[in-house]
C-alpha cells in the first residue's frame, strides 16, 4: 500500500497512478497502478492482477512525450489522457528508447576519477533481474529486496582506458555482477566476462 499524504490531488478510485522514482534530475516510471480501492488513513492498495511493476523503467519525460502530453504537470482522470499514458507505456516496454548518459572525468587533490551514470546503474539493474551475467546467481531470487544491492555494474572497457574526459556510456557497454565475478574480471585482462562464465559453467557451480 502506498500512502498519499504528500499528493497535491487526492486519487479518486478508476484513476490512474504512476510512481516514479528520482534519479539524479532525471525521474523513472517505475510502476502502474488503477485505484480500485482507498483505505483510510489515504493509502492506496497494489491489485497484482491489474497493477504492474515497469521494467526497464522509462523516462517520465520520454513517456510524456510518446504520448504528447506537453505538460510537465497533468493529471490521468480523463478517459483520453488515460488511454494515450498506457498506450505510450506498452510502446515504451515493448521498445525501450536507445539511450546513452555521459559520465565525465574529475580530478580532486591531483587524484582523477570518473563519475559514473547513476541512471545507467539504474537501468541496467532493472534489466538484470536481480542475476549476475557470470555465475548466474540468483541474488534477487534468493535475498528478496536486498540482494540487488550485492550487483555491481561493470563497463566492459574500463573508463580509465579513455584518454577523453568525457564519455558517452550506452546500456549494451555495460554489464551486472556480483561482487565475485566483478573483481575476478579486473584481476587480468584476459579475464573476460566470457571466460570467468564459461569457467563457471564448466564447474558446474551455478547457483
Amino acid at each position: 500500500m502506498s500512502p498519499l499524504g504528500h499528493w497535491r490531488l487526492r486519487p479518486r478510485i478508476g484513476d490512474l497512478v504512476l510512481s516514479s522514482v528520482k534519479i539524479g534530475r532525471d525521474r523513472l516510471v517505475v510502476s502502474l497502478c488503477r485505484v480500485e480501492e482507498l483505505v483510510p488513513p489515504n493509502t492506496i492498495v497494489w491489485f497484482p492482477e491489474s497493477d504492474v511493476l515497469v521494467r526497464s523503467a522509462p523516462l517520465m519525460s520520454d513517456l510524456l512525450e510518446e504520448a504528447g502530453i506537453p505538460q510537465k504537470t497533468f493529471t490521468t482522470r480523463s478517459g483520453a489522457t488515460k488511454d494515450a499514458i498506457v498506450e505510450a507505456l506498452v510502446r515504451l516496454i515493448e521498445h525501450p528508447r536507445v539511450v546513452s548518459e555521459a559520465e565525465q572525468r574529475r580530478t580532486r587533490d591531483r587524484c582523477s576519477t570518473w563519475e559514473r551514470s547513476a541512471l545507467n546503474r539504474q537501468r541496467m539493474l532493472q534489466q538484470s533481474d536481480g542475476r549476475c551475467e557470470c555465475c548466474d546467481a540468483d541474488l534477487g531470487g534468493r535475498f528478496p529486496n536486498i540482494g540487488e544491492g550485492a550487483l555491481e555494474v561493470h563497463h566492459r572497457k574500463a573508463l580509465s582506458t579513455n584518454p577523453e574526459d568525457r564519455a558517452q556510456t550506452s546500456l549494451s557497454d555495460l554489464a551486472v555482477l556480483c561482487a565475485t565475478c566483478h573483481r575476478l574480471v579486473h584481476q587480468i585482462p584476459s579475464l573476460s566476462i566470457d571466460v570467468v562464465a564459461a569457467r563457471w559453467a564448466a564447474t558446474s557451480t551455478r547457483v
